[in-house]
């Protein structure tokens, strides 16, 4: 966190906004005044959890800069859609690198977040997720079968 906080006051003193806890009633407020919303993922957490704050970035239409396993299942897909930028945990070069094109292309940053809502409409939807919690719970789930052990 030092060298986050380091970072912005030094390379980036205007163009990043930090915050810790939003309340609730302010969160929709919070994620639609950036750009760029930073999403991350510890490395060996993506099997476990996806986070939550990725649909409330892709709900208030911005790119994504994404911190995790370049290779996981939420950075394949901010690539495949064109969401915004996938950079490998500790890739502080990288992270500087998405910040610094992200700055240089507003139009690019602004079709990123209009296909971020646009995908959230399409394949994040209460039906949908409760279709798969169901094909889970009752064992047909592409990934799983009825005979194997939740």
């Amino acid at each position: 966190k030092a060298m986050v906080d380091g970072y912005i006051k030094t390379e980036h003193p205007r163009a990043i906004y930090a915050s810790t806890y939003v309340p609730k009633e302010m969160l929709a407020d919070s994620l639609a005044m950036a750009d760029l919303g930073v999403v991350a993922l510890m490395s060996g957490q993506e099997r476990v959890c996806y986070p939550s704050k990725l649909l409330g970035v892709m709900a208030a239409g911005r790119a994504i800069l994404a911190i995790c396993p370049p290779d996981c299942e939420m950075g394949r897909m901010i690539r495949e859609h064109e969401l915004g930028w996938v950079v490998a945990n500790g890739d502080i070069e990288g992270g500087h690198q998405a910040v610094l094109e992200a700055q240089a292309d507003k139009r690019r940053v602004a079709r990123m977040g209009e296909n971020a809502a646009r995908l959230l409409r399409e394949r994040f939807t209460l039906a949908q997720a409760a279709d798969a919690y169901w094909a889970l719970i009752t064992g047909h789930a592409p990934w799983g079968s009825k005979s194997s052990a939740l």
